[in-house]
């Protein structure tokens, strides 16, 4: 007895399951890269950054702090 099946993953299927893959890891991606965090402090004044300790060219060594080994 033979048995065969012909549900096979159309394009469509496939094509939206890696849809949500990449929208996955672009999310990922974002959460790791932290840029809401950096955004925030680069739209803060001088007077501002001072007031936390920090100055333009600091920001991404204060994000990071913890992965970073600067």
């Amino acid at each position: 007895m033979t048995l065969t099946s012909t549900d096979f993953a159309t394009p469509r299927r496939t094509g939206k399951f890696w849809q949500r893959a990449a929208e996955m890891f672009n999310a990922y991606v974002h959460a790791r890269a932290r840029t809401d965090q950096i955004e925030r402090y680069q739209a803060m004044s001088d007077a501002e950054l001072a007031s936390h300790g920090l100055t333009r060219d600091r920001i991404v060594l204060h994000v990071f702090r913890d992965t970073a080994w600067v």
